[in-house]
């Protein structure tokens, strides 16, 4: 009886696990099928957590107007979204403004 308990729980728990990493994946895979353009210049951070107050220490460098870059994942603050991205072969994260970027579905665009 002790057993059967023991594998049963075993089951849900790997069970809950996959749904949950099933989920994670779906996420990602959902984040890279967009783009982003810049429409003016912008800066580029080295870290999402920052958010809204991210400032020169963080500041990775900057971006010109009209770079069409894809994107890697999306975080999202208490007031903002942070979209991973590479540029010029370095990994690092841009902070959405409307004014400042326009961010598309690959297949849309």
């Amino acid at each position: 009886m002790k057993k059967t308990i023991g594998i049963v729980i075993i089951i849900i728990i790997s069970i809950v696990i996959a749904i949950s990493v099933g989920i994670w994946l779906m996420d990602i895979h959902s984040d890279s099928q967009q783009v982003v353009t810049t429409l003016q210049k912008v800066a580029f951070y080295s870290d999402w957590k920052c958010g809204l107050k991210c400032g020169e220490k963080n500041k990775i460098g900057e971006i010109p107007s009209g770079a069409r870059l894809k994107v890697l994942r999306i975080r999202y603050g208490k007031d903002y979204m942070a979209i991973k991205v590479i540029y010029n072969r370095e990994k690092g994260w841009l902070i959405y403004s409307s004014d400042e970027l326009e961010l598309k579905n690959i297949v849309d665009s």
